[in-house]
């Protein structure tokens, strides 16, 4: 019954082990298409959307893995929203409404000084859209941020086998896009055999074409990230894009392994105070062997996949810009 747009502004997820999370699935989505309730989707005045919260106990044929003592597990879920600000942008002059146009660019309040998880945002004047990004580092005269969602490239898999590729004319083309969140579902992929996985998994990369690294590198974790990965062009496309919106010094880049040390990423799970960072799934841009790549995962796992998986992660890039220019 509102009269205001709202956007999901963080999810509050349950606290699991990683001996729990091994029993079970948490999942939370859309009742009407199944896509997965991720920050930044929106609720439009007067509008309503059903989700469905399923927990569902796993098929264990390992006891091990099975407590030896009765448990109590709380479960508990928080979908906090926040008005969606607009502005009307004059491109004109004339009669009422002439030369308007609405924008969705996210407002945010420049800083001398920005800390971890502060918003950015990059207006596209023309549009009316933004590339919204998270701040991971203050380097002082620049700020270097994590894109809110992956970019809307590669495949959308219809199912473990049917997939196809993203349309290169579309609009939406190579910019970030919140359907582009990679595999979702709350497990982990070594179980992919055995699970429904939830359909379809949109925007998703291999790294390369083969381990291009292998000899080069003796020490690991290793920085790879070059132009033989297949992530190399809409990177780099992605940046010339922010630059022709005016800010010219921006570069982009992939996550380094080290960078991500501020999620407090262990094992296969993150902390919980930076839900943002695990959104989506999506490639580092350093290898953690001769043939695997690091990886965040949606949901809070860190992992690494084989270089050249499909149907799992996206790109979501971390870019370094002059805060003059923000």
């Amino acid at each position: 019954d509102g009269d205001i747009d709202a956007e999901i502004e963080n999810l509050v997820l349950p606290t699991f082990t990683s001996a729990q999370q091994e029993l079970f699935d948490f999942t939370v989505v859309y009742t009407n298409g199944g896509q997965a309730v991720s920050i930044g989707d929106t609720l439009a005045k007067g509008e309503t959307k059903n989700v469905t919260i399923t927990f569902k106990y796993k098929d264990i044929t390992d006891e091990s893995l099975l407590p030896s003592t009765a448990q109590q597990i709380s479960l508990s879920y928080q979908i906090i929203y926040k008005q969606t600000n607009k502005e009307v942008l004059a491109s004109g002059s004339g009669g009422q409404n002439s030369g308007q146009q609405t924008s969705n660019c996210t407002p945010f309040t420049k800083k001398d000084t920005y800390v971890v998880g502060d918003v950015i945002s990059i207006c596209n004047n023309t549009t009316g859209k933004s590339e919204d990004f998270y701040v991971i580092s203050d380097n002082g005269t620049t700020v270097t941020a994590l894109a809110k969602y992956n970019l809307y490239v590669g495949r959308i898999y219809n199912s473990s086998t049917s997939y196809v590729e993203i349309d290169q004319s579309d609009e939406k083309y190579g910019i970030q896009n919140s359907k582009a969140i990679g595999y979702y579902k709350n497990t982990h992929p070594m179980y992919e055999e055995n699970d429904n996985k939830l359909f379809p998994v949109i925007g998703v990369v291999s790294f390369a074409n083969k381990n291009y690294w292998n000899g080069n590198t003796s020490s690991y974790p290793a920085w790879v990230f070059n132009n033989n990965s297949n992530l190399w062009t809409p990177i780099q496309n992605y940046q010339t894009y922010l630059q022709g919106l005016g800010k010219t010094s921006v570069s982009a880049t992939l996550l380094d392994y080290s960078q991500a040390s501020i999620f407090n990423c262990s094992g296969s799970s993150c902390s919980s105070n930076t839900p943002w960072a695990y959104a989506t799934s999506y490639w580092l841009g350093t290898a953690y062997n001769s043939s695997i790549i690091y990886a965040l995962y949606s949901y809070g796992k860190y992992d690494y996949y084989s270089y050249n998986r499909n149907g799992y992660c996206g790109i979501r890039p971390v870019i370094t810009i002059n805060k003059s220019e923000l």
